[in-house]
């Protein structure tokens, strides 16, 4: 798989091209704004886009649109800050949304599975078979909640609500609870 960094800030560009050595993945370019971002694209088709949310909403007039509209057919996989900015990258169009404290382990994982799902049938997992209770805890992880604040806005114990999410994940293959919690919100579970 060939990446593009698109990161308006060289130490994370570094730290994340360092996340991706000894791996099937290849970083191909970076880009520091908007304007390299669509220049990079268009010239090197890559498979895959890890980009920085802030160059999304940084004034570049809808770089991520620009992007979807004129470039590539490049998977979008956005950074975000929290779990609240995942309804904002999915609505400019992003493929996938990371935190930006993840592990290297889990951004491999989920390119892999990106990479999967591409190859079946690009983006699209199927409805979860869940009980009420994990789709009312799905909707609070949608919502960018933590299981102390999920527990107590359902009235259950933290642990009851870990048991949940570890069970929404294996039942439907979710590399962690962003990609749960993107899947929900594309799927109007939020």
């Amino acid at each position: 798989m060939r990446i593009v960094i698109a990161e308006n800030q060289e130490v994370i560009r570094t730290g994340l091209k360092c996340f991706f050595r000894n791996s099937e993945f290849e970083i191909i370019a970076e880009a520091a704004n908007g304007r390299e971002t669509l220049s990079v694209l268009r010239t090197l088709q890559p498979d895959t886009l890890l980009l920085n949310l802030q160059i999304v909403d940084s004034g570049e007039n809808g770089v991520l649109r620009d992007i979807r509209e004129h470039s590539t057919k490049a998977d979008c996989v956005i950074l975000a800050y929290s779990l609240g900015d995942t309804t904002k990258a999915l609505g400019a169009g992003a493929n996938e949304v990371l935190l930006r404290d993840i592990s290297r382990a889990s951004v491999l994982k989920a390119l892999r599975s990106l990479k999967i799902r591409g190859e079946k049938e690009k983006n699209r997992i199927e409805k979860p078979v869940l009980t009420s209770r994990e789709n009312q805890v799905l909707k609070q992880i949608a919502q960018g909640r933590s299981n102390k604040e999920i527990a107590r806005t359902l009235k259950i114990s933290v642990e009851t609500v870990k048991e949940h999410v570890r069970n929404i994940l294996r039942k439907n293959g979710f590399v962690d609870r962003t990609q749960a919690a993107v899947w929900a919100v594309r799927n109007g579970l939020d």
